[in-house]
């Protein structure tokens, strides 16, 4: 039996659930990586010309404050997480394109 396939999910229905889970819930750690990359994905999707130059700078920063500690989140930087963003970017870009044609 699977789990939910949360690369699905909106970011909205991410953050509320890991807003719902405890800042220790290992779960945090699961659904980071999927939260971060339905934002970008959406935002990209919304408004590609300011999103791709924004995130491209603001994920490697984020996840790099996260892992040494200048921002207070509920989980570390990882690299995982970055590909999971800039992927969701890529899918962003990608649905644009689509609803363009």
């Amino acid at each position: 039996m699977s789990g939910p396939d949360y690369a699905d999910w909106s970011h909205a229905d991410l953050l509320r659930l890991r807003n719902s889970l405890a800042a220790n819930d290992p779960m945090q750690a699961v659904l980071a990586p999927y939260e971060h990359a339905a934002f970008a994905r959406e935002w990209t999707q919304e408004n590609p010309m300011v999103a791709v130059p924004a995130l491209s700078v603001a994920i490697p920063g984020y996840s790099l404050a996260k892992k040494f500690g200048l921002v207070k989140a509920r989980t570390p930087g990882t690299l995982s997480e970055m590909a999971q963003s800039f992927g969701g970017m890529r899918n962003g870009l990608a649905a644009f394109m689509q609803a363009k044609r």
